[in-house]
């Protein structure tokens, strides 16, 4: 299922309907897409979900700094919820270069 947020933030966010069709979605074992929010609202999503659910996450950026940047928006929002960051190889499919061992340690969790 996809949800759409089209309306900027409002005074708590755990009280928008669309935020708490998203958690009431989740929270019954369903997975769902979401997009279209900006800013800080991605991490504050997450950490409503994993608050109020326990939920494991996954979101995809479109680059390492994007994730980075949420990473710690999340933990702004809820130091509490774990994070772990699967880092880039930095190679271009089909090349063939090994990749540095230290990149390897840290995609394993």
């Amino acid at each position: 299922m996809m949800f759409k947020y089209s309306e900027l933030l409002q005074n708590k966010f755990s009280s928008l309907s669309e935020t708490v069709k998203v958690i009431e979605y989740v929270s019954r074992g369903n997975s769902c897409s979401v997009c279209g929010l900006g800013g800080g609202a991605p991490a504050l999503l997450c950490s409503e979900i994993w608050n109020k659910t326990g939920s494991t996450i996954l979101v995809i950026t479109a680059d390492e700094n994007d994730a980075r940047r949420l990473i710690d928006d999340i933990k702004f929002f809820n130091a509490k919820v774990p994070v772990c960051l699967f880092p880039d190889l930095n190679i271009p499919p089909y090349e063939d270069i090994i990749p540095a061992r230290s990149l390897y340690r840290s995609r394993h969790f």
